[in-house]
């Protein structure tokens, strides 16, 4: 199975869109379909052991990334699962699961189990109800069957549902079926996470396409929110399909009756930045002249800690700390960018291969910045958009290293900051340089 650690859901898709729109043609349109559905029906049987069921819950399928990828792998989405499930239970819970979801949807169980009534059923569980209702006609309808081993095959499914041994059997076997739904559902979670829909992506459909669709859904998602945190997440996805992804970006799609193609993308992405950029109200880096000293601002920006320590112990971070500077400000770095307001203190290198490291300056007044803080290291392709989360979101980034003040941090640095890297790195480093040199 999957780390699941490193993926997350990124988007929904319409199962029938992606088919329709981003089809290569080996397969019709209702035999595709069929294909992705049969694959989440294996899953539903090999966790639940009710192969007959009838929903397959593939109406959504899910884009997992790991924050580097545009696609990481796409599979069925537990979102629509649970959200089915709480449907069909009638149950009133959140989209997303909580320490309130397992409670409401077995009090709902606990409901269904003590129906006594048809009418008490139809107005508790209107779905339930209408399968019923429905299973009936069906039996009625294959009591003309003339072939009598198919007509008893299709009656011993009906036979399971209890609906020719009464209506309180009927309420036992769907309790029995739901309560299973309900107890492993976890299960299900994880089965579909280790059994992508990859293989059929890639053998039925038109994965650039696929990437486009994809891409789209995250620029709606951009488009809806005000969230920064949000924003942050897809940003580099959607930059990393417009510059680096090796996807075509000929051909075009028509989703809920919008076209869709490279150029419109392009067009609403770069409206995207416009908005965030007028948004940005304040600017959290500056860039260092070359031949100057580090601004003001940083000199006076370490609020000084009074630290109880012995004049040993001051004079070896006192060492640490001019080790360190002495250490940055002989590597060959193209530009040097203070921080400001939540990064007040910090100073990042950016350096000639596309890399850039952030790292505590060290100030006399505050000893501690000495060997405090870890160090971040980021492209500098992604250095605008994550150098605006905190501290805490930029640690647990996918695109970010966290560095440690070990022993042999400056080797680690080193290593990073002395690859040659590739033009493309190179390019964005300079790219980089003249936005903060406009921006000053």
């Amino acid at each position: 199975m999957r780390d699941m650690e490193r993926y997350k859901a990124m988007s929904h898709l319409s199962l029938k869109e992606m088919v329709r729109e981003c089809s290569n043609g080996t397969l019709s349109y209702a035999k595709m379909l069929s294909a992705f559905e049969k694959a989440n029906r294996h899953n539903i049987h090999e966790v639940f052991r009710y192969q007959k069921f009838q929903e397959d819950f593939v109406d959504t399928i899910t884009c997992y990334s790991d924050g580097k990828h545009v696609l990481g792998y796409i599979g069925a989405s537990y979102t629509e699962f649970l959200k089915k499930l709480s449907h069909i239970l009638n149950a009133k819970t959140e989209e997303k699961e909580n320490e309130e979801t397992d409670s409401k949807l077995n009090e709902r169980l606990e409901d269904l189990k003590h129906i006594r009534i048809k009418e008490q059923l139809m107005e508790e569980f209107p779905v339930i109800y209408q399968d019923y209702a429905n299973g009936f006609a069906y039996l009625k309808e294959i009591g003309k069957e003339e072939n009598p081993d198919k007509r008893e095959s299709k009656r011993h499914y009906y036979f399971s549902c209890g609906l020719r041994k009464g209506f309180s059997n009927f309420i036992k076997s769907q309790y029995q079926v739901y309560e299973r739904f309900v107890s492993r559902r976890k299960e299900y979670e994880n089965r579909i996470h280790s059994s992508s829909f990859n293989a059929l992506v890639r053998e039925y459909c038109d994965v650039s396409k696929v990437a486009m669709y994809v891409v789209h859904t995250y620029l709606l998602i951009c488009e809806n929110t005000e969230d920064e945190s949000i924003l942050l997440e897809y940003l580099p996805l959607i930059q990393n399909y417009m510059e680096k992804s090796k996807y075509e970006k000929t051909g075009y799609i028509r989703i809920q009756h919008e076209l869709v193609d490279y150029e419109s993308i392009s067009s609403r992405y770069q409206v995207l930045k416009e908005r965030i950029q007028k948004q940005k109200k304040e600017v959290y880096w500056q860039l260092v002249p070359n031949g100057k000293e580090y601004p003001e601002s940083l000199k006076k920006s370490g609020k000084e800690r009074k630290l109880e320590m012995s004049d040993t112990e001051y004079r070896r971070l006192y060492g640490k700390g001019i080790e360190k500077q002495k250490f940055y400000e002989s590597t060959p770095y193209l530009a040097r960018v203070v921080g400001t307001l939540k990064y007040e203190g910090y100073m990042a290198y950016v350096y000639p291969n596309g890399e850039v490291i952030l790292d505590r300056a060290f100030q006399e007044e505050n000893i501690s910045s000495a060997v405090g803080d870890a160090i971040y290291h980021l492209k500098a392709v992604d250095f605008e958009l994550l150098s605006q989360c905190d501290k805490t979101t930029l640690k647990n980034h996918p695109k970010v290293e966290r560095i440690i003040h070990s022993k042999y941090w400056k080797s680690k640095v080193r290593h990073i900051i002395l690859q040659e890297g590739n033009k493309e790195d190179q390019e964005e480093a300079k790219k980089l340089i003249r936005r903060l040199e406009n921006q000053n």
